[in-house]
């Protein structure tokens, strides 16, 4: 049978493997409760531990919605990896803390995501990497642009 070329459900199918590799990853770095959208929010605040991040600042950064990003962090803070402090500034906002055990994984966090892209990439040739990177920014900014313009 001739598959027909769906770009969407192409992706949406490798999206799904990714995430798996990932928690599979994580499972064998003894990070094996956390969901691969956790890995990705801890590594995000580690990188940016030195800026206040803020729930929106998930959101613009991995293009979830709300509702999503606050699952994430409440499922997040049962673990006891993220602490919601107020600002002094403002009581109403909450920016995102990484709690010293999410600071102690961060090397297990690093490995795992390592290890998902580096199997994920497989194969291909540094100028491959480079033209994938390439692609994958134009495809972001032509839906970037598509959501701006709604």
């Amino acid at each position: 049978m001739e598959k027909e070329f769906s770009f969407y459900l192409d992706w949406k199918n490798l999206n799904n493997l990714m995430r798996r590799k990932c928690a599979d990853c994580a499972g064998d770095m003894e990070l094996g409760d956390l969901t691969a959208m956790q890995i990705f929010f801890l590594d995000f605040l580690y990188r940016n531990q030195n800026q206040q991040i803020f729930q929106r600042d998930l959101e613009s950064e991995f293009q979830i919605r709300r509702s999503t990003v606050t699952g994430i962090l409440q499922g997040m803070e049962k673990k006891g990896l993220v602490l919601r402090m107020s600002v002094e500034e403002d009581a109403r906002l909450k920016r995102i803390v990484l709690t010293e055990q999410a600071m102690q994984l961060h090397q297990a966090v690093t490995s795992a995501l390592h290890q998902a892209e580096e199997e994920a990439l497989e194969g291909l040739t540094k100028e491959e990497r480079d033209c994938l990177i390439r692609l994958l920014e134009k495809i972001r900014n032509n839906l970037s642009k598509c959501q701006a313009d709604t």
